[in-house]
């Protein structure tokens, strides 16, 4: 398979898991919460396992686990929480889907254009030569990237959930306390 397939692949299955868990008005359940972060993790235990290091790769890591968290900031922010009937709900639209195609448009757009655009691989060459980059650190910077969205947005997603849980039972506590 090709590049450009692989990638499709990958961002597409991630892109349609996020889109069947998480869109719309959901229960917040441990079933929504681990489904997106078992089916990335799978991607990245396949990728991350012969990790490249060599020259500035971990630096390019980094700034792709940054951009991750750029997007899951942007997911979470696009992510309302309700609670209905003692039950959390967590509720998703446009701004979701939007955010998570710009960023599956990114890696997918990335790869097309270093197959296609004879410029913009040169560019991409020059780049990774003059940084001491090698090939096989690119998909290990996509995977990492779509990782840290999707865990840094379950992370935040269940901070919000606990807060509005500890808020909801406050006032409960201070009533039955002061019987």
């Amino acid at each position: 398979m090709s590049e450009f397939m692989t990638a499709l692949v990958i961002s597409g299955s991630i892109f349609g898991v996020m889109m069947l868990t998480q869109f719309g008005r959901r229960e917040y359940t441990w079933h929504k919460v681990l489904m997106p972060v078992v089916s990335v993790a799978a991607f990245g235990w396949a990728y991350l396992r012969d990790i490249p290091t060599v020259g500035n790769a971990v630096w390019l890591y980094v700034v792709g686990m940054a951009i991750g968290a750029v997007f899951a900031v942007a997911a979470t922010v696009t992510t309302g929480i309700e609670s209905d009937s003692g039950k959390l709900y967590t509720r998703t639209g446009a701004g979701f889907v939007i955010t998570w195609l710009v960023a599956m448009a990114l890696r997918v757009g990335f790869v097309w254009s270093v197959d296609n655009i004879p410029s913009f691989r040169n560019g991409v060459g020059t780049f990774m030569m003059s940084h001491e980059l090698v090939q096989d650190s690119i998909a290990p910077f996509f995977v990492l990237m779509a990782l840290t969205t999707v865990i840094v947005r379950v992370i935040a997603i269940k901070v919000r959930t606990n807060r509005m849980a500890g808020a909801a039972a406050a006032p409960a506590q201070l009533v039955n306390s002061a019987f």
